[in-house]
């Protein structure tokens, strides 16, 4: 069925919000501020409190990835520093990125310090051990447990890393915690999370109000503004252009035939893959990976018969400490790699809820966490609901990975297959 399409009025305030981000990188020093480089699961909340401003990994390499030329030379000097070539591809590119001192937005600015946390993702520690290495920059490290139910015990441990983390920060700044500060950053931090929620819900409707390639930038903000107000505004903002785009009618592409899920990254490269799809009249309408900046990720958490609900549901803090205890809980009950339960309970949301046709799932060479348990839930996924489910191999951000002519031959039979069923 044919629809109205049009472009996003908030399109371009999201673009400057990513922008004015890594103006404020590349100005930090002038300003008088300390850089931070760290890996996204670290908490931004806490540490722009100490004026800092930090720079996120994981969103820096996938800027970086998008533009292909860039990122073959990252790969290049990574290769040929003798970084092995099934590593994270995140870490391939930051670590070419400082190996060539250069960035998508001119010279690599190099940080005052570095922050490491030991989260889902094995490979952080080395990371961000390695840019310590190449740049005589310190590196602090703090470790999370890996629960596949959260318990007291977890976060207490993940609070006393996080006090040790508060007290590294004071140190190397001389500024003292701002506990005010504190509290209402981890509740704007949620307000933006709950946001995303509501956003999630609208994205269900028939026709998508989006297209996925829009949505792999709008998540943008809920990464690296993270307990800001203008997340908060924005997400306000772009909530509400969405629920009146869905009482209209306007569609993210101009005819939805089928509806997929995309398992796993993008290939941040080639997005126009997806552009493929929605001349198809295929609409992305979900993925996990879009989904983890909300709530759903606890929701889908596993729980037994002495499971404390109070672990997986924010409590307004009032102080300090209480805010440091819902930061280990958002982040603790954020993770979904801790069971493919949870994994299985997070994709029936999506198939069922959004009313699912098929499946794309990128057996992503390229990521070391997210792939985990993946094609025992492809095979899950194709006994549970019958659907069409296209299986590939590539890497997020490597070109020399992918094979454009072998993908385009899957996926053209992919479609013929979508349409049939």
């Amino acid at each position: 069925m044919a629809y109205t399409a049009a472009p996003l009025k908030v399109w371009e305030e999201c673009k400057a919000l990513t922008t004015d981000y890594y103006q404020a990188m590349l100005s930090a020093h002038a300003q008088g501020k300390k850089l931070a480089w760290m890996g996204a699961s670290l908490p931004p909340e806490l540490i722009r409190l100490f004026d800092i401003v930090p720079v996120a990994g994981e969103p820096y390499s996938a800027t970086c990835n998008f533009r292909p030329h860039l990122t073959s030379q990252f790969m290049q000097a990574a290769d040929k520093a003798g970084f092995a070539r099934d590593l994270c591809c995140y870490t391939r590119t930051f670590l070419g990125s400082i190996l060539e001192r250069t960035s998508p937005f001119g010279e690599l600015p190099e940080p005052d310090f570095i922050l490491s946390i030991k989260w889902d993702c094995s490979t952080h520690i080395q990371w961000w051990s390695n840019a310590s290495r190449l740049t005589g920059k310190p590196v602090f490290i703090i470790e999370t447990p890996f629960a596949e139910e959260i318990q007291e015990r977890h976060l207490t441990y993940f609070v006393a890393q996080l006090k040790r983390l508060v007290t590294y920060l004071e140190e190397v700044t001389g500024k003292r915690l701002d506990e005010e500060g504190l509290v209402r950053n981890v509740t704007l931090a949620q307000q933006a999370t709950d946001l995303w929620d509501e956003i999630l819900e609208i994205s269900k409707a028939v026709p998508n109000p989006l297209t996925f390639k829009s949505f792999l930038t709008l998540m943008v903000p809920a990464i690296l503004l993270r307990g800001t107000t203008q997340a908060v505004d924005y997400y306000r903002r772009l909530r509400d252009e969405l629920a009146e785009r869905v009482r209209n009618g306007i569609s993210g592409i101009p005819e939805e035939k089928k509806r997929v899920i995309w398992i796993n990254l993008p290939l941040w490269f080639n997005l126009n893959l997806l552009k493929t799809l929605d001349e198809a009249g295929i609409a992305v309408v979900g993925s996990p990976y879009t989904s983890m900046w909300g709530n759903i990720f606890t929701k889908c958490r596993p729980r037994g018969p002495k499971t404390n609900e109070e672990f997986y549901r924010f409590s307004p803090p009032t102080n300090a400490d209480e805010a440091l205890r819902e930061i280990a809980k958002s982040w603790m009950g954020r993770s979904a790699f801790s069971s493919l339960e949870a994994q299985r309970n997070l994709l029936r949301w999506l198939m069922e809820e959004f009313k699912i046709d098929g499946v794309i799932a990128h057996d992503n060479r390229g990521c070391k966490v997210v792939p985990l348990g993946q094609m025992d839930n492809v095979a899950w996924l194709q006994q549970t609901y019958q659907v069409p489910i296209m299986a590939f191999e590539a890497n997020h951000g490597d070109p020399s990975n992918f094979s454009e002519g072998q993908i385009k031959t899957r996926l053209q039979a992919f479609l013929e297959m979508l349409m049939r069923n």
